[in-house]
């Protein structure tokens, strides 16, 4: 496929990023993978919600306009219900030995906060 026929099937953008990931990778380039996963996620999200607002309109439901513009506005401003990931900060989750040796060095003990199951299959045959 050339190049030509490319662009009219998946359009610029996704082009553009692949190129720019290429430099990247090259040592050429800076791309900013946070700014493009939230980007990624947001273009998602908006293409599912709309999805379903077209399979209505296709069955004949009038679609509920206030919805479609709060889709198209988060979208557009990048605001959603959702924390984006350039917010998000890790922080050390403070475990506690167990006194088993293997559970210890592989998972640091158990957290102080939170769950964990240790899971597997029966021994059977």
């Amino acid at each position: 496929m050339n190049q030509k026929n490319l662009y009219k099937r998946i359009g610029w953008e996704p082009i553009q990023v692949a190129q720019n990931a290429e430099k990247a990778v090259n040592g050429t380039g800076n791309l900013n993978w946070v700014q493009i996963l939230e980007t990624s996620y947001r273009l998602y999200c908006s293409g599912q919600q709309l999805e379903k607002y077209g399979k209505k309109m296709q069955q004949g439901q009038e679609p509920d306009i206030i919805k479609l513009k709060t889709i198209f506005n988060q979208f557009n401003t990048g605001k959603s219900n959702r924390m984006p990931l350039s917010q998000i900060t890790g922080d050390e989750i403070p475990f506690i030995e167990t006194g088993w040796q293997v559970i210890d060095d592989h998972l640091g003990g158990l957290p102080i906060v939170g769950l964990i199951v240790v899971a597997g299959n029966p021994g059977c045959w």
